[in-house]
């Protein structure tokens, strides 16, 4: 449910954009996870939220290939980075 926003977001403000709002969120998933331990119902809000990070993970294989590749490279550098995760 998340895909379409993040993907138009990353187009509107680009690559750079997408990869600190990655970045963003699994560090304060991690931190909730890390901070709250003893709590399941913590550990589960940090779950989720690292989650949401790997929306934006997921998704920039195909923008990295059409921004740093030519036309004819695009699928093997997409294949690539989408097999790398």
């Amino acid at each position: 449910p998340l895909a379409l926003p993040v993907l138009s977001g990353v187009n509107q403000y680009g690559l750079k954009w997408g990869l600190y709002c990655a970045a963003i969120l699994n560090f304060v998933g991690s931190f909730i996870r890390y901070i709250g331990i003893s709590s399941y119902g913590w550990v589960y809000v940090g779950t989720l939220c690292c989650s949401f990070a790997q929306v934006f993970t997921l998704s920039m294989p195909p923008f990295i290939a059409g921004e740093w590749f030519g036309s004819h490279e695009r699928a093997m550098a997409t294949s690539i980075g989408v097999l790398a995760y």
